[in-house]
């Protein structure tokens, strides 16, 4: 009860720096100090994270010291600094917040986002979007305090450490290559798994599209190589080699057979642990024979996240009649090559 007393009589005003001559720089910071505290009891009781309350605490008594009490205390400016650091220092968090939606049965620009070759596009009413999660922080970007006061602030946007997002060994560059990567195999795979509907025939190869730089297999696979097997199971599927490498335990070797120039090579990389999976830091896509000729023009946007309504797009494209019912759809999801559909991060 003492400890809420205190919180409320700070936060109200009703306890005020000393005034005369404790009006001095070490009084202002020691009022400063319990003014952090109260506002770290504050963000604890909202958010239940004690870590993130510190942060936000502090963070918000800088805004409180700077806006409200500078114009009423000499001295101020030595507490200055204190809100410039934390507008500068990243921490290691990133934060998740909705991104723009693009309809796949229109258009960017002037060019259609699903364009098919020949004669086999039929016109289409309704829109299928599919959404998108924007990341701020990661290698190359910076989350600092005030970014996570305000994400507190919007329940639109959650706080993540960043390791559970970005692999510690990645860089900007990195992260940018495999968000190309994976958003190029999820149409890949999403014309195959439309195309397979319409019962065409489909075959497919796994072709390694990036290696992670640092990964357990650097060095040892080659971006371009197709991939064979894992553990003497044929690579007949990105998802089969992901299945694969997740029966092992992290450390575990894992044998993997690829074939290169002609030949097939074999190694053995020691799968790393992302998250409590097993993983060995390849990035993989389909390289599928499409017997109707699919593009997709997405813009900058990355992942695989836009899979299934590019799936469900070129579906409707290719057909009849309007899979929408003239209806504006928003949706988002993986798709697999089996045509499963998977989750994605940043969705509640």
């Amino acid at each position: 009860m003492g400890v809420l007393l205190l919180l409320a009589a700070v936060l109200s005003g009703g306890i005020q720096p000393p005034a005369g001559e404790f009006q001095a720089q070490w009084g202002i910071i020691g009022f400063a100090s319990l003014e952090v505290l109260a506002w770290t009891i504050f963000f604890s009781l909202l958010l239940h994270g004690p870590l993130k309350a510190a942060i936000l605490g502090v963070t918000a008594s800088s805004f409180v010291t700077y806006f409200l009490l500078r114009p009423r205390i000499e001295g101020i400016a030595a507490l200055e600094p204190r809100a410039a650091v934390l507008a500068i220092v990243p921490l290691p968090y990133a934060v998740m917040s909705p991104g723009p939606v693009t309809d796949t049965l229109g258009s960017l620009g002037d060019q259609k986002i699903i364009d098919v070759a020949g004669e086999g596009q039929h016109p289409e009413k309704g829109k299928l979007f599919f959404t998108t999660v924007r990341v701020q922080g990661g290698p190359g970007t910076r989350v600092t305090a005030y970014d996570l006061l305000g994400a507190a602030l919007d329940d639109s946007r959650d706080v993540y450490p960043q390791d559970e997002i970005f692999p510690p060994s990645s860089t900007r560059e990195s992260v940018q290559q495999e968000n190309a990567a994976e958003m190029e195999g999820s149409q890949q795979t999403a014309a195959a798994v439309a195309e397979r509907a319409l019962g065409h025939d489909v075959p497919v190869s796994v072709l390694v599209a990036q290696v992670l730089k640092g990964s357990p297999s650097d060095g040892l696979i080659e971006a371009d190589d197709v991939l064979v097997s894992v553990d003497g199971t044929p690579a007949s599927s990105p998802e089969a080699v992901r299945t694969a490498v997740r029966a092992h335990k992290p450390g575990d070797e894992v044998s993997v057979t690829v074939r290169r120039a002609g030949s097939e090579v074999t190694v053995a990389p020691r799968a790393a642990d992302t998250r409590g999976v097993a993983t060995i830091g390849v990035v993989m896509s389909g390289r599928y024979q499409l017997p109707i000729p699919v593009t997709i023009h997405a813009g900058a946007v990355g992942g695989p996240s836009a899979g299934l309504m590019f799936s469900l797009g070129i579906y409707d494209v290719l057909t009849e009649g309007n899979l929408t019912g003239g209806a504006s759809i928003a949706g988002t999801g993986t798709i697999a090559d089996d045509g499963a559909v998977g989750p994605i991060g940043g969705i509640r």
